[in-house]
C-alpha cells in the first residue's frame, strides 16, 4: 500500500510541476527542434565547400571554352531573374577580353552559410593570361546540388591574409 501512495504522490507532484512549468517545457522542446534543424546541415559543410570548388572548376573550363550560355542556363533562377542572358554574355565577353584565358586558382576560400537556404560564398585569387584577378562566387543549395547565385571579378588579387578577416 505504501508503494501506491508514493506513486500517487509522485504523479501529483509531477502534474503540479508541469502545470506551473509547461511553457518552459514547450519552449525548450521548440528550441531543441530548431537547433536540431540548424545543426543537421553542419555535417555537410565540407561537402558543400567541395561542391563549390567543383562548380568553380567547371565554371573556369566553360569560360575558357566560351560557353557563357551554358553557365547562365545552369545558374539558379534568382541569378537568371536578376540578369538578362545578353547582359551576362556581354559581361563575360568583356571579362575574357580584359583578363584573357583562365590559367589557375592561386588562393581559394569558401564559407557555408546555413540559413533558410544554404549558401556557399567563395573567393578565388585567379591567374589569367593577361592579369590576375579576384573572383567572388555565390552559390545556393537546391536539393542535392549547388547552383551559381552570383559572380563578380575584380582586377588584382587580395592577399590571403586580408581575406581571412
Amino acid at each position: 500500500m505504501r508503494g501506491s501512495e508514493e506513486d500517487a504522490n509522485t504523479n501529483s507532484r509531477l502534474r503540479t510541476w508541469l502545470r506551473w512549468n509547461w511553457k518552459w517545457v514547450v519552449a525548450l522542446a521548440l528550441a531543441a527542434l530548431l537547433l536540431s534543424r540548424v545543426t543537421l546541415h553542419f555535417g555537410f559543410v565540407e561537402e558543400d565547400k567541395q561542391q563549390a570548388a567543383e562548380q568553380i572548376h567547371r565554371f573556369h573550363v566553360r569560360v575558357n571554352a566560351g560557353q557563357f550560355n551554358q553557365i547562365y542556363d545552369d545558374a539558379n533562377a534568382a541569378f537568371r531573374e536578376s540578369l538578362s542572358r545578353q547582359d551576362w554574355v556581354k559581361h563575360m565577353q568583356d571579362s575574357r577580353e580584359q583578363y584573357g584565358a583562365f590559367k589557375k586558382v592561386t588562393f581559394f576560400k569558401a564559407n557555408v552559410i546555413t540559413d533558410a537556404q544554404v549558401q556557399v560564398r567563395a573567393v578565388c585569387n585567379s591567374a589569367f593570361e593577361k592579369a590576375d584577378a579576384t573572383e567572388m562566387f555565390g552559390f545556393v543549395r537546391e536539393g542535392h546540388r549547388i547552383q551559381l547565385l552570383s559572380y563578380g571579378i575584380f582586377s588584382g588579387s587580395v592577399p590571403p591574409s586580408a581575406q581571412g578577416r
